[in-house]
């Protein structure tokens, strides 16, 4: 079986609206705290504007690091350079934390060179040190700003929900001492407590909501979470992150050619992607399991993976994009088992693109993206022995080309690139005819 996505009619959209666009061109000044790829925030970040910019719109960067690879002829960028962590003394440290001088001179210039008609921040917290007085000069001028939202930054100071590797939500109702009374920053109390400050500094001394005109959700999930925390829901739109590899030379995906002879996971070796419980479901199995990916759990998995006799598995380390589609295209599974609250995992694009389905953990917003029995499966988080039961059930399922045709025809609909660009481009537009 042969599966093709017919592009035409995408592209001549696309087209049609950019040359539309060209008469009503905006500005767009692109702010992120990090201009290299380190996770799907700088994905979104980098092919976001890279869109936009297609569409016929002039877009700019601002960042620490300049994103040169992502940068075309003629765009400015403007960026802090990169200082390692351990050469900024402590003093000068904690105030650029939260209150960076060089962002607000660099924000400055941006507006004297470039002219925004609008700013697109995605993140500015963290350990970059941006920090929210970045924004205050565009919010002097009047010049809208709308963030894409990639996690729970604005509203838990540990970013993620996760605490000792357990989901919490102590924090809520802008109790923000509970992140250092917990220690939820890797178990680390200078860590957690700075966070906890930079929160009630959001909060208290920038105001930072009363900045924002308007946010992008990922996910349905995302949204509804920072609505019980006490964000407007008009003020927060949702737009689904797309899988930003389609182009117009995508190949159609022969189903048939698929060896289906392991079972994948892809991403950060880290606590809150629940690795450890694959390795956990993985003896026994009867196939090889390849985990790709570098993170602070690898030594402390691989240990597990010792302890528990699961010679099945196979670390790989990170691996180029090129090899990705390979291994993505020939597993017979994904496996997803993160622990946190997942609000649009680029993973599970990248697997459905392939015509792989997902096995992922039932929480967040991964629901929203493996339709279980359709696209995947999903198991209950942080249990290995039901994880295993999944995998075990999937793998006897029969005509698993049904499913995998379900998933490539998924992303190929719900989630192409040119459906993301309009929607931000309605939105960014949306904000610039409101400010006059």
């Amino acid at each position: 079986m042969q599966l093709r996505w017919d592009k035409s009619l995408e592209t001549k959209c696309f087209r049609k609206n950019s040359v539309e666009m060209l008469e009503k061109t905006m500005r767009i000044l692109s702010i992120h705290m990090n201009s290299s790829v380190n996770g799907g925030a700088e994905v979104v970040y980098i092919h976001g504007n890279r869109l936009l910019a297609e569409m016929g719109h002039q877009v700019a960067w601002l960042s620490i690091g300049a994103p040169q690879d992502a940068v075309r002829r003629g765009e400015l960028v403007f960026y802090l350079p990169e200082i390692p962590d351990k050469k900024i003394q402590l003093i000068p440290k904690l105030t650029r934390h939260f209150f960076n001088s060089e962002s607000v001179r660099l924000a400055k210039q941006a507006i004297q060179e470039f002219h925004p008609d609008i700013v697109h921040v995605h993140t500015v917290f963290g350990y970059r040190y941006l920090s929210p007085s970045v924004l205050l000069p565009f919010k002097e001028r009047g010049i809208p700003i709308v963030q894409t939202l990639h996690d729970y930054g604005l509203i838990c100071p540990a970013s993620f929900f996760l605490s000792h590797g357990k989901v919490c939500e102590a924090c809520k109702g802008r109790m923000y001492y509970f992140s250092a009374m917990k220690c939820c920053m890797g178990g680390s109390f200078p860590r957690s407590f700075m966070a906890a400050i930079n929160s009630y500094i959001k909060d208290y001394a920038y105001h930072y909501d009363g900045l924002i005109s308007s946010y992008i959700a990922p996910s349905h999930f995302l949204r509804q979470k920072y609505i019980e925390f006490g964000f407007s829901p008009p003020k927060i739109e949702v737009i689904p992150n797309a899988y930003f590899q389609t182009d117009s030379t995508v190949m159609p995906i022969e189903i048939e050619k698929k060896s289906r002879n392991y079972l994948l996971f892809a991403g950060r070796l880290s606590s809150e992607k629940g690795v450890d419980v694959l390795v956990g479901a993985s003896k026994g199995l009867g196939i090889p399991v390849k985990i790709v990916g570098d993170g602070p759990e690898r030594e402390t998995l691989q240990t597990m993976q010792g302890r528990i006799g699961a010679d099945n598995i196979e670390f790989l380390g990170k691996q180029p994009h090129s090899s990705m589609e390979t291994l993505y295209k020939n597993a017979a599974l994904t496996i997803f088992p993160s622990r946190w609250y997942e609000n649009g995992p680029l993973v599970i694009l990248e697997s459905f693109a392939q015509a792989t389905p997902v096995i992922a953990s039932r929480i967040g917003a991964i629901p929203e993206f493996v339709k279980d029995c359709q696209t995947g499966y999903l198991f209950n988080v942080d249990d290995p022995d039901d994880l295993r039961r999944t995998i075990q059930l999937a793998l006897r399922r029969p005509h698993p080309e049904v499913m995998e045709e379900n998933a490539y025809q998924q992303v190929h609909t719900e989630h192409r690139q040119g459906l993301y660009a309009t929607r931000l481009e309605n939105i960014l537009s949306r904000h610039i005819a409101g400010s006059h």
